[in-house]
């Protein structure tokens, strides 16, 4: 996926998008990394979803979570 699709997946799924913040495109590599609610994530260009921790990539619930949630939306796509 192209960042500008995976931005608008993000948008479209996570609940109160309004919370997203410092939300970081790297074009090279295809991913999106943001802030939800006091949270980093990393979101790569096959909708995988990482906890951003000190800079460790860490799963979480949550980060599995959104990673459902994206996948379940682009089936819907």
């Amino acid at each position: 996926m192209k960042t500008e699709e995976i931005i608008e997946a993000i948008y479209s799924v996570m609940p109160y998008p309004k919370q997203i913040t410092n939300l970081e495109i790297n074009d090279k590599v295809r991913e999106v990394r943001f802030t939800w609610r006091g949270d980093r994530f990393m979101v790569s260009d096959n909708l995988s979803v990482e906890e951003v921790r000190d800079r460790l990539l860490v799963g979480s619930s949550i980060a599995i979570v959104i990673e459902e949630l994206l996948k379940r939306k682009k089936e819907t796509t």
